[in-house]
């Protein structure tokens, strides 16, 4: 009997069974996890952000109390100092240049004021007079120093840089006057290197505090080991921002393995320049370790939340879905093996809930049900067929959906198969007699091909000849051009040389003329000298005796102007004979250069037609390589038509037996 499991659609592989609900408690703890791990990572990104936002806030407020400080210090000084230059008794002094009175006033000024840690006076050239600093020699030239050279201009100002006293410190500086006339400055300023000035500002802003003069560390309340860090260097990317550009660089910065949220601003001198740098910088570390637990508390609670949820989740699967599961797959299982027993069907009955998994219940009890009676319709089918009997139908009326169409299909796969039989058996009856007339016919293809093969062999060795002689003629052709042409490169030659001949006579026919026009000069020349001798001969004979020697000359001179003259008139004449001569070679070269013109045209026009005839000829032969070609194929073909057609005969042969043989077979079958 034929069983269910031999109508599978496609091969299946016994898996290793998986559970569904172990798969969705799965991916439920892998989303949680991922949701807690986002939420976790989120949670952390901001409060890390937050905590560096706020530090850097400190960071950037403490930078402003210092800057304010310095600022507050400055006015101070200013206050102290523009009353003390306006002094009497110091304008008296400074104008009497008393050294020991003025040391002895600014001496009570220091005393009398903790802002200040020096002060110094100088006289109009910035000579020092006086100093509370007793390593600074009075005459020591600050001229140079830029507040102080504002200072004697008449200007009052401050600033934070170097001082007179060699520190870094807070500058203030006032001009000394009297009756309009500046006497000498003052200046006084505060020494911002004193670890207690900088104690004092960090117990103010509870930040860490450095001060660079320059790109060096001059004070700073971070220490290693209980040293503070003095007289290193500041990193040169920081320098190159915040010295260099003069902008202000906030970022994270190690110091001393420690990270802060620093800020550097650059400290700006009287004259604009960068005089160095103040850094004001936030140990968070305490911060971010609260933060962590505080994370990690967070991340404890949800696992702790998150394995109760999964054993709810697991008991409640167990329950509502997977026993329900359990009876629908071995209902599956019992389909694909076609082994259908009342158990199964009397699991399927106890799902009864109203959701997903009852309609999925239900619809496996109908396809169950279904499977069972396609079962019985494919048995008759399969014993009709090992009968031989294709006039079998089967009762389709409680069949539906695909099943009815499964029935459908093989009822008309069974009455094709019966139409197909019947137009076979009619059709072996017309091949059998066709294959007769084939082989008749091809017999005698295959003699008719056997002559025309014959044929077409004469006319292609005659055309074979005819080729031969036409690559003769078109080799003969293209030896006539080539010595054509070069005949015409030759004549081409000639009238090249003839063109150069004309133009050199052209020239001496220039340079005659030429020529004629200086012998036309002599002869002027001599004519000249000719009527000054006759002057002279003249004068000479008024001369009397006197003038006898000059007279003498003049006869001479006379002559020569006479040969001269004579010489001029020989000259011309060969000249102009030589000027006729060479207008009649002129002439006869021209006549000489037409006619090679003309032996140029028609050689050339002859080697063009020989070119022509050899490509004509070259045409010619490869037109009847074409046919000669065309020839042998027609040749091959009628040879392969000839093979073809025996071929042909002997296949028709074949097929009428197999006609024979399959008439044989489709009479077994019951189809009527």
């Amino acid at each position: 009997m034929l069983k269910i499991r031999q109508l599978n659609f496609g091969a299946q592989k016994k898996n290793k069974r998986k559970s569904i609900t172990k798969e969705i408690l799965r991916i439920s703890v892998i989303i949680l996890i991922l949701t807690i791990a986002v939420i976790s990572t989120y949670t952390l990104y901001n409060l890390n952000s937050m905590v560096l936002q706020v530090s850097f806030e400190k960071a950037e407020t403490s930078s402003k109390l210092v800057e304010a400080e310095f600022k507050t210090m400055k006015k101070t000084i200013e206050e102290y100092i523009r009353e003390a230059a306006k002094s009497q008794e110091l304008i008296v002094s400074v104008k009497n240049r008393s050294t020991s009175s003025i040391k002895t006033y600014i001496d009570d000024l220091k005393k009398n004021s903790s802002s200040i840690s020096n002060i110094t006076v100088a006289d109009a050239n910035g000579k020092i007079i006086a100093s509370t600093d007793s390593s600074i020699n009075a005459g020591k030239d600050i001229s140079g120093i830029p507040i102080i050279k504002a200072a004697m201009g008449g200007n009052y100002g401050s600033d934070i840089g170097k001082s007179v006293s060699d520190y870094f410190s807070v500058n203030v500086v006032y001009p000394i006057y009297s009756d309009s006339n500046i006497l000498g400055v003052i200046t006084a300023d505060y020494d911002i290197e004193q670890a207690e000035f900088i104690n004092d500002m960090k117990s103010n802003i509870n930040n860490e505090i450095t001060i660079f003069e320059n790109d060096s560390r001059v004070n700073t309340t971070i220490a290693e080991d209980g040293k503070r860090i003095i007289g290193t260097k500041l990193e040169s990317d920081i320098s190159d921002i915040v010295i260099k550009n003069k902008q202000t660089y906030k970022g994270k910065h190690e110091v001393l393995g420690k990270t802060y949220a620093a800020v550097y601003k650059p400290i700006l001198s009287f004259d604009g320049s960068v005089a160095g740098v103040l850094f004001t910088g936030n140990d968070n570390a305490a911060l971010e370790k609260m933060l962590l637990y505080e994370i990690l508390l967070i991340a404890a609670l949800a696992l702790i939340s998150s394995a109760v949820s999964i054993f709810v989740l697991k008991r409640y699967f167990k329950l509502r879905v997977s026993a329900p599961l359990n009876s629908v797959v071995n209902a599956a299982k019992a389909i694909e093996t076609g082994e259908i027993s009342e158990d199964v069907l009397n699991r399927l009955e106890l799902i009864t809930t109203n959701d997903e998994l009852g309609s999925l219940a239900r619809s496996m009890e109908v396809a169950v049900n279904s499977i069972k009676q396609l079962e019985e319709n494919i048995n008759g089918y399969e014993k009709a067929f090992a009968g031989h009997d294709l006039t079998y139908t089967s009762d389709s009326s409680n069949q539906s959906g695909i099943y009815l169409s499964i029935v459908k299909i093989v009822d008309k796969l069974f009455s094709e198969l019966r139409n197909i039989l019947v137009e076979i058996s009619q059709a072996s009856d017309g091949i059998n007699a066709g294959a007769e007339h084939v082989a008749s016919a091809a017999q005698m293809l295959a003699q008719g091909s056997t002559e025309q093969a014959s044929s077409t062999q004469e006319i292609a060795a005659a055309i074979s000849d005819i080729s031969e002689q036409v690559k003769t003629e078109a080799a003969n052709a293209q030896n006539a051009g080539e010595l054509a042409g070069a005949t015409n490169n030759e004549a081409v030659k000639n009238s090249t040389y003839m063109n150069e001949m004309m133009q050199s006579m052209e020239d001496i026919s220039l340079t005659s003329q030429e020529i004629g026009k200086i012998i036309k000069t002599i002869d002027d020349i001599a004519f000249q000298t000719n009527i000054l001798a006759l002057n002279a001969a003249v004068e000479a004979a008024r001369a009397g005796i006197a003038g006898k020697g000059f007279a003498v000359v003049a006869d001479e001179v006379r002559n020569l102007a006479s040969k001269s003259a004579e010489a001029a008139k020989n000259t011309t004449i060969l000249i102009e004979s030589s000027a006729a001569a060479v207008n009649k070679g002129y002439q006869i070269a021209t006549e000489t250069e037409n006619s090679l013109n003309t032996v140029v045209e028609k050689t050339s026009s002859t080697s063009s037609l020989m070119l022509e005839i050899a490509e004509a000829s070259q045409m010619q032969s490869d037109h009847i390589n074409q046919l000669n070609i065309g020839v042998d194929q027609i040749s091959s073909v009628v040879q392969a038509n000839s093979a073809t057609a025996e071929e042909i005969a002997a296949s028709s042969e074949e097929l009428s037996g197999q006609a024979n043989s399959l008439m044989e077979m489709v009479g077994k079958y019951k189809f009527y």
